[in-house]
């Protein structure tokens, strides 16, 4: 069982390689132009994709992971620099908004004029969403200038931790209007207390409030008043993603935040946890300017992953667990009979048979079944089940041909025992447990059928939805279901193992030696 968690971490290792390696289309077309000015939305546009997509981070090991205040810091010295990169840096230090302030307006004095007034000109939009008096920024970049030194000399203690989390409260708690323009003269500064809040709260009133505060700082859909609890529900889970992905943007990293950080701020950190909560569904969110990607139709349609994944996954494990039950239920008398026929002729047009159903594919055996019976719904169960039953069957006949030459086998013929008895009370009694244990086996081999056979009759299960996720070029699924395919054999094989332990006294005793040793 503990040798199942390193294999479950080489299985993730696998999976992120092989998603890291395939072309990414959300990406295509995302290169530097030929003009002699690079345009400095479309390349912010292209940053972001990235950022979505965890691109920009190091695969394992993120020795300088970035936080707001190295950000802002970048911001500030390409805007310095000048040039096509200091136009997508003043864009940059927009976009951190009121989280950047702190770094930013102290370091003022310290920089050039030009860089100074383009400093004020890319905060300008910021003032915008705090809803700044247009006279107070008057005209000029030096009159921006002077608004946002007056501004820090006069709010420089609304920008502590212990004020933007109280400002929260007072929101959640009283949700009046003048609460919502305090948050508001905090920008993103408070996005690390509003998300908290967001993810806490069940009001729906404060996640309305909440959320609209968060849509106006951010590119986030804002909800309205007609947004029922499940759009809600929904709508906290493209928050609580771009908060994933966007966190560092907005907070400090210090003491062992920073260490933490080396490790979870790194591409395969990000896909892993993301595949197991759920996250990546959200790699392409729906913004105020609207999403019409097939990810997003369909997720609108089908709904969250969780909920897809509960619903497709119960369908699949159900047909399943029945094909292993009717494919033990066949397989057990079929090597008995072949057993107590060895070396006759009905037992070598046996094998024929069951080899000749061994060797056909899976979608084969389907397509033939349902030409002949339609739409029934035990047809998929015995397609699925007919290859495992010619394998498990050979399985069974060889056990008991190995059993029935054993001395107390001998033993039981010489008291005067039956066949039959001795067939099915001393032999088949010792010879079922290894099929038993190849129960475990049988289960990832009939998850890859499952997925043949419900594309066959088209059964929503897990095997049709990840076959339109491929079509849908939708990663985050196929990343979760890779996953928990991986969770389920391996669980399927431990499980196969406790049962033979708990059947066979010989087995419990290997197994304890082994713990000893």
């Amino acid at each position: 069982m503990l040798w199942a968690i390193p294999t479950l971490v080489g299985i993730s290792l696998v999976v992120f390689l092989l998603t890291s390696l395939l072309p990414d289309p959300a990406l295509e077309g995302d290169g530097p132009t030929t003009e002699a000015v690079p345009d400095a939305p479309r390349l912010l546009r292209a940053e972001d994709a990235r950022r979505l997509r965890f691109v920009d981070l190091p695969n394992f090991i993120n020795e300088t992971p970035d936080d707001v205040r190295a950000r802002t810091q970048a911001t500030l010295d390409a805007i310095a620099a000048g040039g096509p990169e200091g136009d997508l840096a003043e864009l940059r230090l927009a976009r951190i908004g009121g989280a950047a302030l702190p770094t930013a307006l102290p370091r003022l004095s310290s920089m050039t004029t030009e860089a100074r007034r383009r400093v004020a000109r890319a905060l300008t939009p910021l003032a915008v969403r705090m809803a700044v008096d247009p006279f107070a920024l008057g005209s000029s970049p030096d009159d921006a200038l002077k608004f946002w030194e007056r501004f820090w000399q006069d709010h420089v203690m609304d920008f502590t931790p212990g004020a933007s989390k109280r400002a929260v409260e007072r929101l959640v708690r009283h949700g009046t209007e003048l609460r919502a323009e305090e948050l508001a003269s905090l920008d993103t500064y408070a996005l690390a207390d509003l998300m908290e809040a967001i993810d806490a709260t069940d009001r729906h009133d404060a996640l309305l409030q909440l959320m609209k505060i968060v849509a106006k700082i951010t590119d986030l859909a804002p909800p309205d008043e007609a947004t029922t609890p499940k759009e809600l529900e929904a709508l906290r889970a493209q928050y609580s993603f771009f908060w994933y992905v966007h966190r560092t943007d907005y907070v400090p990293l210090e003491g062992l935040d920073r260490v933490v950080a080396s490790v979870t701020e790194t591409r395969y950190a990000k896909w892993t946890l993301g595949a197991f909560t759920g996250s990546l569904e959200m790699l392409d969110p729906p913004t105020k300017s609207g999403n019409s990607s097939p990810k997003a139709a369909h997720r609108r349609a089908e709904g969250d992953l969780r909920h897809r994944l509960a619903r497709r996954a119960t369908v699949t494990l159900a047909l399943i667990f029945l094909s292993l039950f009717g494919s033990h239920l066949v397989a057990i008398p079929l090597g008995v009979f072949a057993a107590a026929r060895s070396g006759r002729r009905v037992d070598r047009l046996l094998s024929v048979v069951l080899f000749f159903i061994y060797s056909l594919p899976t979608f084969v055996i389907a397509a033939v079944f349902r030409g002949v019976s339609g739409g029934t719904v035990v047809a998929p169960v015995i397609a699925l089940s007919l290859g495992a039953a010619a394998t498990l069957s050979r399985y069974q006949r060889t056990a008991l041909l190995e059993v029935l030459t054993t001395d107390y086998v001998r033993t039981a013929r010489a008291k005067g025992a039956s066949n039959l008895r001795v067939l099915l009370v001393h032999a088949l009694r010792n010879a079922i447990l290894p099929i038993i244990a190849l129960a475990g086996v049988q289960v990832p081999q009939l998850l890859g059928g499952a997925f043949v056979v419900e594309e066959v009759w088209q059964i929503r299960g897990l095997g049709w939805e990840t076959l339109r996720a491929i079509e849908r070029r939708d990663v985050g699924w196929l990343v979760v279901v890779v996953c928990l395919t991986a969770v389920l054999a391996t669980f399927a094989l431990v499980g196969a193992d406790l049962v033979q332990a708990a059947l066979d006294p010989r087995a419990r005793e290997t197994f304890r030696r082994r713990g000893e040793a």
